[in-house]
């Protein structure tokens, strides 16, 4: 009598037995390598925004509001939770006179306003600049929201005044 040849699933089990078996730690430490990377990767993003940040912030110290949005515009795409960035592009962009560019900084005043809920700074400047486009009761609500952020903002009071 033959033997009959062993089958696929004996042949897979010889298989699995040269294999070292797999245990959480191997898990572990391979999403634990995962997470390394993500954080360098978060990191380096960090640095490279806020690079672009210090070199819009010298564009504008200069006077090139072009230049200025256009690093601007590179930090908040590498770090887009950061208000001081979509605050100095909305700085930027008010100065062109034009409609659509004034669009962008409202938006950009408005997005850094959310980001950085605590910053009276931001609701003070997003104030001025509906007061400047002559929108006095979207104005007077930013003045008035930012001295229950910050009591002592003596520029808050001053444009509530000038609205009110």
């Amino acid at each position: 009598r033959t033997q009959a040849p062993p089958s696929d699933s004996h042949e897979s089990s010889l298989h699995d037995q040269d294999r070292e078996p797999l245990t959480a730690d191997g898990l572990l430490v391979r999403v634990e390598m995962d997470k390394t990377k993500t954080k360098v990767a978060i990191e380096e993003n960090a640095k490279l925004a806020d690079t672009y940040f210090a070199q819009a912030r010298k564009f504008m110290r200069e006077g090139d509001p072009y230049n200025a949005i256009q690093y601007g515009k590179l930090a908040t795409s590498y770090s887009p939770e950061d208000a001081r960035f979509y605050f100095l592009l909305a700085e930027c962009q008010s100065k062109n006179p034009d409609a659509r560019w004034q669009r962008m900084a409202e938006q950009n005043f408005v997005e850094a306003a959310r980001l950085d809920q605590w910053n009276a700074e931001y609701r003070v400047a997003l104030g001025r600049f509906y007061k400047g486009r002559g929108l006095k009761i979207r104005a007077k609500k930013q003045f008035e929201e930012a001295p229950t952020l910050a009591p002592t903002h003596e520029g808050a009071r001053k444009e509530l005044e000038s609205v009110s």
